[in-house]
């Protein structure tokens, strides 16, 4: 069986973030095992779109190494039941591994998205973390509402008191409280795009760091295949 693998797990080939060695020592030898889609590819360009040409020729080979599965009807299907739980490119990354015949697994680093893949029955695998990691990480905030996406407040007043009487009820947004379009989003995060540049050490967003993009030492130009070891 296969293991499906979305951008927070690809990143980690090119980005020295935490539990990136991990990633690489355990992938390294299971290319041939990994699936992605192309949303995934679209995410790990976008974290490659600022490294050195070598890198990215590098990022080419090992997209071409791993097999691509096409979102079916059934994987959109799949991502619209969980449609209000995940971000949509989480979603849809969830959609596709668990419509996928030949795949029983999923590399991710979204807590979000792990937990869902959980309970829907399809093993999670975070090289690196411990096991049902995704239980101890705090619970993002919550979505935005539908009033909140039309630039209005939500229609909610004290207890027991009509909109009517509630005179901020439909009350439009000022430039100072509404969202930025700028603010960094959160990976899992219902309505945000995933971010793959990791600024914390803890990749939780706890506190500030850096993150320096790496070449693969397992995957070179002169040898295509991961350090030679995968079997032909």
């Amino acid at each position: 069986m296969a293991v499906y693998v979305d951008g927070s797990a690809l990143s980690r080939f090119f980005l020295d973030v935490p539990h990136a060695a991990e990633w690489r020592e355990w992938a390294g030898d299971r290319v041939l095992e990994l699936r992605r889609s192309e949303l995934g590819v679209v995410e790990l360009r976008r974290v490659t779109a600022h490294l050195d040409h070598s890198a990215r020729v590098v990022a080419d080979a090992l997209i071409e190494l791993i097999r691509e599965v096409r979102f079916s009807d059934q994987a959109l299907a799949r991502a619209a039941t969980v449609e209000g739980r995940l971000a949509p490119f989480a979603a849809l990354h969830f959609g596709v591994a668990v419509a996928e015949p030949d795949v029983d697994a999923i590399a991710t680093y979204d807590a979000l998205l792990a937990a869902t893949c959980h309970l829907h029955r399809l093993r999670v695998i975070t090289p690196g973390r411990p096991e049902l990691w995704w239980t101890t990480v705090p619970r993002p905030v919550a979505a935005p509402t539908e009033a909140d996406a039309s630039g209005e407040t939500p229609v909610s007043g004290p207890s027991g008191a009509s909109p009517a009487s509630t005179p901020s009820a439909t009350t439009p947004r000022t430039a100072a409280s509404a969202p930025s379009a700028a603010s960094p989003g959160r990976s899992g995060v219902p309505g945000t795009p995933w971010r793959p540049l990791v600024t914390s050490p803890a990749d939780d967003g706890a506190s500030s760091g850096t993150e320096r993009p790496v070449t693969p030492r397992w995957f070179s130009l002169d040898d295509p295949e991961p350090g030679g070891t995968v079997p032909e």
